[in-house]
């Protein structure tokens, strides 16, 4: 997670929020990203660190949206549903680590 000083998200949060109330479809949401990142290129120049900058952010914040949001709606609905993997959810099949649960069965 970009954990940035709380002074600094104060100049961002306002204008996240009411640009998210706008986006109302996912080409939308594609569209914002590219030219934010488009913008940053320009600003500050095409070149390897840049747009090494640029894909790891998007490489990373695609990360924490899986580890943050996603995982755990995804387990919900296995538990919810039932798993498409038999054995997920017994004992011997999920390991927990820091708090965090693991599938580990080999079957």
């Amino acid at each position: 997670m970009p954990y940035i000083v709380p002074e600094r998200r104060k100049l961002y949060d306002p204008h996240i929020v009411e640009l998210s109330k706008d986006i109302i479809q996912s080409g939308e949401l594609n569209y914002v990203i590219t030219r934010l990142c488009h913008s940053f290129l320009e600003y500050h120049g095409i070149r390897y660190d840049t747009l090494n900058t640029i894909i790891g952010v998007l490489e990373c914040a695609k990360l924490e949206a899986y580890r943050r949001i996603a995982s755990g709606y995804e387990d919900g609905k296995a538990l919810s549903n039932g798993d498409v993997l038999p054995h997920a959810h017994t004992e011997d099949c999920v390991k927990t680590v820091d708090g965090h649960e693991y599938y580990v069965c080999k079957q």
